[in-house]
């Protein structure tokens, strides 16, 4: 029935591509796509987003007026998922007898100036690339004429930093200039706040209707999480066990390794090809492998013949929907704590019919055994984190401010409020702030006045239209992530809640060494480390790699606290270690859902939170201004010094605690807010005053209502 109200050009490609029929996401989203319904489709890795929203929307694709326009705008995270989708998107336009033109800093000016004078109906592109037509392409408004679909894939991947708030105000650009309002498609994997994406995609404009599949039950799955530990003795290293695990897992299949770090990607591969003498092969794909590098990767690990290669070693780069085939297997080396990442990375296997999903998590050090547990545990269950977001990015707000002066050769700021303020991502910002917004860059001049317009000053010109405005192209950070160097070495990263919160030099924990940050580039998000002298302990322990949301770090806490089973995916080592750690954990009195004040002498407090990285440095924050010490934290505690040793240091607390928990979300922002120092976070956030930028700090850190939900309930005991 479904496929009878597909285009006919469709239902004939569909017949000779033997579908046996659309798959559950494909059913549910045909009617509302095809009625012009704004729709958030969120579905398992696989599970054929993307024809779910391409066939309907080419079906209700109708040219307005007798010249040639994009009908249908589709925009990727990478060039990479473009250049995979092009050929499959084209065939399922050119069966409407439409055409398919993918669009990005690859493609040569010839073949864009071709397609400018004869548009496609369905353009696949960056929002960079789309950036730079409505700055430079004089025609783009003829271009985008009768557009009435925008499709967002992996709006995830967006959604959680600044190239989505990028993102959310191209669309209001585009939509001020056209006669209609566009259908806005966003496809994601499973998040845990689906229902915010489903108002973030479409700002101050009713939600967006979510359709939601869950995943498929009884799918076959293989999971194993392996623990290896120093204490074997008699046994080799538990570095030279876990290799020789990897290389065995390898041999003979096709592989995807996942590693916290570049530098731990090509070490990774260098042992391994040191150990097997080219039995087995590999290559590495992360930011640093150039272009035709990376996409040779992609193409080798096709072939089953001497010509291929057993397993590409990854940062997070392979993470999305990039084509690599059909996979055997997904590694985890170290490290995650992401159960939206491990349902992406998983979702990468058993594809096939007759196949399973088949996960390995190898692990040395107790901290990421925990983390990659719990992970995998939420995993399991479709559970994914809460995604922060942004309300008041007011560095985008800027970006784009001067970005309509260009586009427009000219505009009064009072229009360009009205074209941007419906983007989520300005939501929380006030009329009062957007006007200082305007008036610190005049001051500083990067607009001044022309004519009752304002247009770009001197400032803007040097800072960022040299160069052929590269630097007004520059890709956005889709994650707040520091890269961490030691000499010339990129050793991992840190999160920007947790590097933000200290001063330099401050000590830290990466990869199971301790380290001293000498140096911190804010701008492009450098940390310059060297090894801490005499092992200092670190004020806040880091593993390194995005903030421990605060689900897998409550999950954490279920399992030292013994309030949860430990999930069957543990081998023998791994379940006795999680057992031995929880022996240790406070006596019981933390739940879920509340904080646990522990007296261990005079003054001298731990607070349980297990509420993850971003929420426990806010919170430490917050308590310092009150003249508590705070001398060790993590994602789960911190430990406390009272500010008067002689007074009830519990009660204290709990009163502390209390409060907070009753404080509103707009006060608990304005107290963080003064605290935060604002250092320029963002190419963009010159054009800031001081306080705006450290409100668009807290704004992107901090979930207001997940801090407010840890301090619900207040438990204190006696020390252990």
């Amino acid at each position: 029935m479904g496929l009878a109200l597909l285009h006919r050009g469709l239902q004939q490609l569909i017949r000779e591509q033997n579908w046996r029929d659309l798959t559950a996401i494909q059913h549910a989203a045909l009617r509302p796509v095809l009625t012009g319904e704004s729709c958030v489709l969120e579905a398992p890795t696989a599970g054929g987003k993307t024809e779910a929203v391409m066939l309907p929307a080419l079906t209700r694709a109708q040219r307005v007026s007798p010249e040639r326009s994009v009908l249908i705008l589709y925009i990727a995270p990478l060039r990479a998922l473009l250049n995979n989708l092009e050929s499959r998107i084209s065939g399922y336009a050119g069966a409407c007898g439409f055409t398919a033109f993918k669009w990005h800093g690859d493609v040569s000016q010839a073949a864009k100036s071709r397609r400018l004078a004869d548009p496609p109906e369905v353009l696949l592109t960056t929002p960079e690339s789309l950036e730079a037509i409505l700055l430079r392409k004089a025609s783009w408004r003829e271009l985008f004429r009768d557009l009435q679909t925008v499709i967002i894939d992996e709006a995830h991947n967006f959604a959680g930093g600044d190239r989505g708030s990028h993102l959310l105000s191209l669309l209001e650009r585009l939509e001020g200039a056209l006669p209609r309002s566009l259908q806005r498609l966003a496809l994601t994997a499973t998040i845990g706040n689906p229902d915010e994406m489903c108002s973030w995609v479409m700002g101050g404009r009713p939600p967006a209707r979510r359709i939601t599949v869950p995943a498929q039950t009884g799918l076959a799955v293989d999971y194993l999480i392996q623990h290896f530990s120093e204490e074997e003795p008699g046994e080799p290293s538990a570095d030279s066990r876990q290799l020789a695990r990897l290389k065995a897992e390898l041999a003979g299949k096709k592989s995807l390794v996942f590693v916290r770090s570049r530098h731990v990607a090509e070490q990774t591969a260098d042992l391994l090809k040191q150990a097997s003498r080219d039995d087995i092969k590999v290559r590495t794909h992360h930011g640093n492998v150039g272009k035709y590098y990376r996409e040779q990767a992609e193409s080798l690990i096709h072939y089953s013949n001497e010509a291929g290669i057993n397993a590409i070693i990854s940062t997070s780069t392979l993470e999305l929907g990039i084509d690599i085939g059909e996979l055997d297997r997904v590694i985890q080396l170290g490290s995650l704590s992401s159960p939206g990442s491990f349902l992406q990375r998983v979702g990468r296997t058993g594809r096939r019919p007759g196949t399973r999903q088949y996960f390995r998590g190898f692990t040395t050090a107790t901290k990421e055994l925990l983390l990659l547990t719990a992970a995998v545990s939420l995993g399991i269950e479709r559970r994914s984190e809460a995604l922060q977001f942004a309300t008041r990015a007011f560095h985008i707000l800027a970006h784009q401010l001067l970005c309509l002066t260009l586009q427009q050769h000219g505009i009064t700021a009072e229009t360009a409020w009205r074209v941007l303020h419906a983007n989520h991502a300005f939501s929380r910002i006030s009329g009062e702030e957007y006007r200082q917004v305007v008036a610190y860059m005049m001051q500083q001049d990067y607009l001044r006045r022309a004519d009752g317009l304002l247009i770009a000053g001197e400032q803007a010109e040097k800072h960022y239209l040299t160069a052929n405005w590269r630097n007004l192209f520059a890709t956005f950070n889709s994650a707040p992530l520091y890269d961490v160097y030691v000499g010339r070495t990129q050793v991992g990263t840190l999160d920007t809640s947790f590097v933000t919160s200290l001063e330099v030099p401050f000590v830290f924990t990466l990869g199971g060494n301790r380290w001293q940050a000498n140096v911190v580039t804010h701008q492009n998000k450098t940390i310059r480390a060297v090894p801490a002298a005499g092992g200092i302990a670190p004020k806040w322990d880091g593993f390194g790699g995005p903030a421990v949301p605060f689900e897998t770090a409550q999950r954490v806490g279920e399992f030292l606290h013994r309030l949860r089973p430990l999930p069957e995916v543990l081998d023998q080592t791994a379940a006795e270690t999680i057992e031995a750690l929880s022996l240790t954990a406070a006596n019981g009195t933390w739940r879920p859902g509340t904080v646990s004040i522990v007296q261990l002498g005079a003054g001298h407090l731990q607070l349980v939170t297990y509420a993850g990285d971003s929420i426990n440095i806010a919170l430490r924050r917050l308590l310092e201004a009150d003249d508590w010490i705070v001398s060790n934290g993590d994602f789960a505690s911190m430990n406390l010094v009272a500010p008067d040793l002689h007074s009830d240091a519990s009660a204290a607390l709990t009163s502390f605690l209390t409060g907070l928990s009753a404080a509103t979300d707009e006060a608990l922002f304005k107290r963080l807010t003064l605290l935060q120092k604002p250092f320029v976070f963002s190419p963009f956030a010159h054009m800031l005053p001081d306080q705006l930028r450290s409100k668009a700090i807290v704004d992107r850190s901090v979930n207001l209502s997940q801090l407010r939900m840890a301090l619900s309930e207040i438990r204190v005991t006696e020390g252990w």
